[in-house]
């Protein structure tokens, strides 16, 4: 999982764990890459570069484009997305829960990879 800063398209790289015999094969497969932000409205100003929350969530998905084309994932296989606020389907997915109330803007702001097999391998 992929976490944001408030009001923040990059992110926190660290720490890198080296991927294990699964997590090495998606760059064999085609991944959509679907970023969230919390549900507080983004508005551009001096401090804030972002006019909504759907161009943050965008360049966040954009950022973590290139950091998987950098790690070796051909671009080709790679779909990006911002969808603005995370959606309730993808909270409950996250097991993002009412009772972690503090800590639910903080866990929304986030990235899905979504792995997506290649018809042509059946």
């Amino acid at each position: 999982v992929v976490k944001f800063g408030e009001s923040e398209s990059i992110f926190n790289k660290q720490p890198v764990e080296k991927p294990n015999k699964q997590e090495s094969m998606i760059s064999n497969e085609n991944i959509k890459i679907k970023a969230f932000t919390d549900n507080v409205p983004v508005r551009k100003n001096s401090k804030n570069k972002f006019s909504d929350n759907l161009e943050l969530s965008t360049l966040r998905s954009l950022n973590v484009m290139r950091f998987l084309t950098k790690e070796g994932i051909p671009m080709r296989r790679i779909e990006i997305s911002g969808t603005g606020v995370i959606s309730k389907n993808f909270e409950k997915y996250l097991g993002i829960t009412n009772k972690q109330e503090i800590n639910k803007k903080a866990l929304s702001r986030t990235v899905a990879l979504v792995i997506k097999r290649d018809e042509d391998q059946g």
